[in-house]
């Protein structure tokens, strides 16, 4: 076999370290997702997205590497979805909101209401409070 020179280029598969990574992490950011976990998807999705980038250097992206991109990226807006759709049902629906505080409440000890009054250092009513931004 002949050694690389500067004259000479050796042939570097496109299966590389970066897409390998990259569809695992990709892979297991959208599993993550349906389990419920909100930060490991969103750091497993976004190193996903970076390798897949990486790993086509000047050329093409390979079709594993968008594969990854693709997973990586939908593991992402998943999530993003599900937490504003959690945060909205709690803000609007006053029995998902009582269902999360009691769930809350024998877990931890604490409602999530006493949690955000604790937080700002006060009382505060949610209801009263959304009230006030429909007027």
């Amino acid at each position: 076999m002949e050694q690389p020179t500067e004259n000479n280029s050796i042939y570097i598969p496109y299966d590389n370290g970066f897409i390998k990574a990259a569809s695992i992490m990709g892979f297991a950011s959208i599993v993550t997702t349906f389990f419920g976990l909100i930060t490991v998807p969103m750091i497993l999705g976004g190193l996903a997205v970076i390798l897949a980038l990486l790993s086509r250097g000047k050329g093409d992206m390979n079709g594993k590497a968008y594969m990854a991109f693709t997973c990586g990226s939908v593991a992402i807006i998943l999530n993003i979805l599900i937490v504003g759709y959690s945060l909205y049902m709690f803000c609007f629906n006053p029995v998902f909101r009582s269902t999360v505080n009691e769930q809350s409440r024998r877990m931890y000890g604490y409602t999530i209401n006493s949690m955000i009054e604790e937080s700002i250092g006060g009382d505060f009513d949610l209801d009263a409070y959304l009230r006030g931004l429909k007027n």
